[in-house]
């Protein structure tokens, strides 16, 4: 039922003001992110009552103005794609968590949406002149999807996902990352199996943008006289490890404390230390060799990997370090999953889950400030930070946990090392 009068609106209002309801935007354009698009249309699907709304707020065949959405906010839940709605449950979250991926939308749209997408893909808000019916039989199939699965609400590690990994990376996006020509914005997709997220739009991958060809240099500060500032965990894998075996590593460096074992004595050369950097990884992400099982640290890990696979085995899945979702056997089995394997989905896991954890401190203490987090790349946080706030500094710092490197510059291709006092 299109709201194309103050009667249908009021049905609307009276019937989602005390029923759980699925939440669909239609948004315009194709090609621009969600920060800078705007609405086509927005889908609402009545849990109690099975009635669909669809309120035309860009499209083309609009002929009755809602003036205020404010009653999309309330007490009652809604299950959506949308992170700005309250009470919500984000419909790829709820997907994810007995499927390891999201849906694939673009597997639902009808053929409408296919001819105008191929055939017009260089034209603005597309959706808004694709007819209102072929949106609704989209989302009509979202919805479909949607009340087949409400019950993963109530599984392990949902509510972390829903209310504290969206969030942590929407803020991300929200900030976007200046250029000399204006902001890029960048999307995380968090929907791999171990949940780390990947981070590309419009044809560029912001988790692997290159020191070396110049890629980097368009990225500036937003303030006049503002700089880049990025903290760069270091050995961070190793440290994460280190937590999840319940091993205390040293606040040094952890390549020289190793390298000590490997090479039998106390102090080691550059090369050796370079050397022990290489043999460390080639461990961690290989295999415990025979040679290196008498290091402390490293039986640690060896007794860790195969406790982890006989969960895995025995229980038929396993549970991630912090926000403990679960990883089901059964969702693995077209992957060739071994013990190293499933020992590095863990890794993974940790890194992400813990880099929540600090994403969502700092940007609650930002709160109040100009300085913006622009950029996540796994190990490292870039900060645009305003010259008024360099006090900033030792609190993230310090909400960093673990030790770091802090590089600052006027964009991001020309970093120098930033020491604290």
């Amino acid at each position: 039922m299109i709201v194309d009068s103050e009667d249908i609106l009021s049905a609307l209002k009276e019937e989602y003001a005390v029923s759980d309801s699925i939440v669909i935007p239609i948004y315009s354009d194709i090609r621009k992110h969600r920060v800078i698009n705007r609405v086509s249309l927005l889908y609402i699907y009545i849990i109690d009552t099975g009635k669909e709304y669809v309120i035309l707020i860009n499209h083309s065949d609009k002929i009755f103005s809602v003036d205020e959405l404010q009653f999309i906010n309330n007490d009652k839940c809604k299950y959506t794609y949308s992170s700005g709605i309250t009470n919500s449950v984000n419909i790829d979250a709820l997907y994810y968590m007995s499927n390891l991926h999201n849906i694939k939308t673009e597997e639902l749209h009808t053929s409408a949406h296919t001819y105008f997408y191929n055939k017009y893909w260089r034209l603005d808000n597309i959706n808004d002149v694709i007819p209102v019916l072929k949106h609704v039989e989209y989302c009509s199939k979202v919805r479909n999807i949607v009340l087949n699965i409400r019950e993963n609400r109530s599984m392990q590690g949902f509510d972390e996902y829903n209310r504290q990994v969206i969030p942590a990376f929407k803020s991300i996006e929200n900030n976007g990352l200046a250029t000399y020509n204006g902001v890029e914005y960048t999307k995380y997709n968090l929907w791999s199996i171990t949940g780390r997220p990947s981070n590309a739009f419009g044809g560029i991958n912001y988790a692997a943008l290159k020191k070396d060809d110049g890629t980097r240099e368009r990225f500036i500060s937003r303030f006049d006289k503002g700089k880049l500032v990025e903290f760069d965990f270091d050995a961070y894998h190793l440290r994460l490890i280190a937590k999840m075996i319940n091993y205390e590593l040293p606040n040094t460096s952890i390549h020289t404390y190793l390298g000590k074992y490997y090479f039998g004595k106390d102090l080691i050369t550059a090369d050796e230390y370079n050397e022990s950097k290489s043999v460390t990884f080639q461990i961690l992400y290989g295999g415990v060799p025979k040679e290196f099982e008498n290091i402390p640290f490293f039986s640690k890990v060896k007794h860790y990997i195969f406790e982890v696979w006989d969960i895995y085995k025995r229980k038929g899945y396993v549970e991630t370090p912090i926000f403990k979702r679960k990883l089901y056997a059964e969702n693995l089995k077209d992957r060739d999953i071994k013990p190293q394997t499933l020992f590095n989905y863990m890794i993974q896991a940790m890194e992400t889950e813990q880099n929540v954890l600090i994403i969502n401190e700092i940007q609650e203490m930002l709160k109040g400030y100009q300085t913006k987090l622009v950029l996540y790349t796994y190990d490292a946080l870039l900060f645009d930070l305003h010259p008024d706030e360099t006090d900033l500094l030792n609190i993230i710092k310090e909400k960093m946990i673990y030790p770091i490197k802090c590089t600052t510059g006027h964009n991001y291709n020309k970093m120098e090392a930033y020491n604290f006092e």
